[in-house]
């Protein structure tokens, strides 16, 4: 079991002062990058897989109060909340020029709505 430091699992290494005090605050933002950081690099993108216990651990962390998680990636969004298989998760894929959110609603930047078709 992890301690817990208030609402929040306390850090499991010492940090200092004032990171201390960031991350305490509310909401709590966390960015993770899928390929080669969730995921092991894989020879070919396809093979790319997210380990059940790394999925269950972005779960539980996306499941707490005041806490938001954004799964980044150059693949599309909703490949990249496929492969994570978290729910209450932000996905930011195709390097910022879409998203789907938390619940599947999704986003694309005008700019690059009409090469959506190509």
């Amino acid at each position: 079991m992890v301690p817990r430091d208030g609402d929040r699992p306390a850090p499991l290494l010492p940090l200092g002062a004032e990171l201390r005090e960031v991350l305490a605050r509310a909401p709590l933002l966390l960015f993770l990058d899928v390929d080669g950081t969730l995921a092991p690099i894989a020879s070919r993108p396809e093979e790319a897989v997210v380990p059940a216990e790394t999925k269950r651990a972005v779960t539980a962390v996306a499941a707490l109060d005041d806490t938001r998680v954004a799964l980044v990636s150059g693949r599309s969004a909703s490949d990249a909340r496929r492969m994570v298989a978290a729910t209450h998760v932000w996905a930011v894929g195709n390097h910022g020029s879409e998203a789907v959110g938390p619940d599947g609603e999704e986003i694309v930047d005008d700019r690059v709505a009409p090469y959506e078709a190509v």
